[in-house]
């Protein structure tokens, strides 16, 4: 049964649950693409190819090191099931109501997971600095960031889609980061639109959290 891999649930994560609780390298044994956060905040995470991204507060990308750590994150083993090509998006609500219509006879309470490929008329990241004990909560934090816009770049956006069901394990809905093509700028994406974008995702049936211990 295809699966989507996580470390610890985003109910755990949103109350404070920022210590990190496994490495990138015990994370990457399950899946070659995702993304998620590091310890403290330090970050966003993106992970495309199997190769593990940060971007820093700025949306700035590093490689993460193998013994990074991380509070949450969700990841797959990327063979694709379905493969699709979209064309103008005017927004993030666009966006989503395009992938639901052109996917919807695959969704059926199921997961997704994969990639969009292509020209971004212009893209709304933000990211995090690290933070430290006692956290405060994450609304706040998040809203204290500074968003950078990109405008007329290509690059990767690596989505998922979680069903009802997966409330309080997941984001229910989409959810993406994004990796530009020259792997400078990336991010949590909050605002986008495009032309002409590549799809390819994975259908998955369960999510299963990590035991790392």
């Amino acid at each position: 049964m295809s699966t989507i891999y996580q470390f610890s649930t985003f109910e755990t994560f949103k109350n404070r649950g920022f210590d990190g609780c496994g490495t990138v390298e015990e994370l990457l044994e399950y899946g070659d693409i995702g993304f998620g956060t590091y310890h403290a905040l330090n970050g966003e995470m993106i992970v495309l190819d199997g190769v593990p991204y940060r971007a820093d507060g700025d949306c700035r990308i590093l490689r993460a090191d193998e013994n990074d750590r991380t509070p949450f994150a969700t990841v797959s083993d990327f063979t694709p099931d379905t493969y699709f090509e979209m064309g103008e998006f005017t927004g993030m609500d666009d966006l989503c109501r395009q992938l639901d219509e052109q996917l919807k006879s695959q969704i059926h309470e199921r997961c997704l997971i994969g990639r969009l490929d292509g020209w971004f008329k212009e893209i709304e990241i933000h990211s995090v600095w690290p933070v430290e004990n006692p956290y405060e909560a994450l609304d706040e934090i998040v809203a204290r960031q500074k968003c950078v816009t990109l405008k007329a770049i290509n690059g990767t956006l690596v989505g998922v889609r979680c069903p009802e069901w997966a409330d309080k394990k997941n984001f229910v809905g989409w959810h993406f980061h994004f990796l530009s093509k020259d792997h400078e700028w990336g991010g949590h994406v909050n605002q986008v639109s495009g032309e002409q974008l590549a799809g390819s995702l994975k259908i998955c049936h369960q999510i299963e959290c990590i035991d790392h211990h």
